[in-house]
């Protein structure tokens, strides 16, 4: 982190699958609270039900939900509103 130390209590993670899932357990060892970033075919899978929070950015279609420039500008809203920090994407 730059500028100094910073109380983080709220991750917003924006990955899919057994990522999301990892980091979800990761956050929640740390004492953290976690909001997962899911398109409408992800709402029933593990790290959504892991998660203290879930954000449904658009439709299944990763092209229409994931990686569609909307949804990026709504996973940076959602950063701003609920989560004091992000772990996205590798890919």
């Amino acid at each position: 982190m730059t500028g100094g130390a910073q109380n983080i209590s709220r991750v917003l993670v924006a990955n899919r699958g057994e990522i999301a899932v990892r980091v979800v357990k990761a956050c929640r060892a740390m004492g953290l609270e976690t909001v997962v970033a899911v398109s409408r075919a992800d709402k029933e899978g593990m790290a959504a039900g892991l998660a203290d929070r879930m954000v449904c950015i658009g439709p299944p279609r990763p092209l229409d939900s994931y990686l569609f420039a909307a949804a990026r500008t709504t996973v940076r809203w959602v950063e701003n509103m609920l989560a004091g920090s992000m772990h996205h994407s590798a890919g």
